[in-house]
């Protein structure tokens, strides 16, 4: 034979297995199932120093196989949960939520009514949500923040531009929570409109 060393079952469908002493308990560490090509099922937890490469395609997945990871020698990766996929990374990078084909950096289709939720439950902590072009052509940087403030501040909505003041939208919580809409990064600076008690 070519290999310098090898194990070989001589009788049909019966399995190879590796045995040890574990502190004095005999164990089975590894059987190699002959009866499913080779199938090998380890006792405990497998360590690998470097990495785990698949002779085309790498998947992970439960017993029933309902959980996967799956990465795709065309270029994808994808994860499956209860039988069905809900998250791929295409090759191009973009990221699909319920979606197999996505054409956006994140493609979200959701199977409920709401695709997404920032959710914070730490005291006294503004969530703030940013959507950004910071370019370096004249005129990037572009800005659009929502903010859900804690406590008794205001949730506000503000736009910015480069080189522009910012124009914001809001709850003023300290004015009877009149909506306000002014040219200022927090509500009520810079009053341009009030919509609540005052009239308009």
């Amino acid at each position: 034979s070519s290999s310098a060393f090898r194990f070989d079952s001589q009788v049909a469908d019966q399995d190879i297995t590796f045995t040890g002493n574990d502190g004095g308990s005999a164990i089975t560490a590894l059987t190699l199932d002959m009866s499913d090509a080779g199938y090998g099922i380890f006792n405990n937890w497998i360590k690998v120093n470097d990495r785990v490469v698949g002779n085309s395609n790498l998947v992970l997945n439960t017993s029933d196989g309902n959980e996967k990871i799956h990465l795709d020698a065309s270029g994808y990766i994808k994860l499956e949960t209860a039988g069905t996929e809900r998250v791929r990374i295409d090759s191009n990078g973009n990221v699909g939520i319920g979606i197999a084909a996505p054409t956006y950096a994140l493609d979200i289709d959701p199977s409920t009514a709401s695709a997404f939720r920032i959710y914070n439950d730490t005291n006294g902590q503004d969530v703030n949500c940013l959507i950004q072009n910071h370019g370096q052509s004249v005129g990037d940087d572009a800005l659009l923040a929502i903010t859900a403030a804690a406590d008794t501040g205001d949730p506000m909505l503000r736009f910015s531009i480069a080189g522009v003041e910012d124009w914001t939208i809001g709850l003023d919580n300290s004015s009877s929570d009149n909506l306000t809409i002014g040219r200022g990064a927090s509500v009520g600076s810079g009053t341009k409109m009030i919509i609540g008690n005052t009239t308009l």
